[in-house]
């Protein structure tokens, strides 16, 4: 599974390794946009759209509900929902702030709620990844 093997009809066999692929397809009202799964500092929820936050003061919107965004970064590690309207790249979080649930600031500054039930594992996530 580390190596994708695409044969062309050139004859030519290209490998290429899976871990380097960090590129995903975002749906929004235009069509799709590739952006870099790194790129990513956190989604939050907006009914049956998503907006991602991205670096360099970038927003997206996609036409697909926060469920579906989180399965699509399923396979790139890092991501967590932390509130129902809230999934977040933990490479992004700068701070941890303590509350009811308390709350993360991110790289880009802006604060995103923990939800209660989702305190014990962001917290647990922490611990085993420092």
């Amino acid at each position: 599974y580390s190596n994708l093997h695409e044969t062309m009809n050139t004859g030519f066999e290209i490998t290429r390794n899976i871990d380097e692929i960090k590129k995903l397809a975002i749906p929004n009202l235009d069509g799709f946009r590739l952006i870099n799964s790194d790129d990513i500092i956190y989604c939050e929820a907006d009914g049956n759209y998503t907006h991602i936050y991205l670096t360099g003061k970038q927003k997206l919107i996609a036409t697909r509900v926060l469920g579906g965004i989180q399965n699509l970064l399923t396979d790139f590690g890092g991501f967590l929902r932390i509130h129902h309207s809230f999934l977040i790249n933990y490479r992004e979080v700068n701070q941890y702030m303590r509350g009811e649930g308390g709350h993360v600031v991110m790289s880009d500054g802006s604060e995103v709620t923990v939800s209660r039930n989702k305190k014990e594992i962001l917290l647990q996530y922490i611990m085993n990844n420092h």
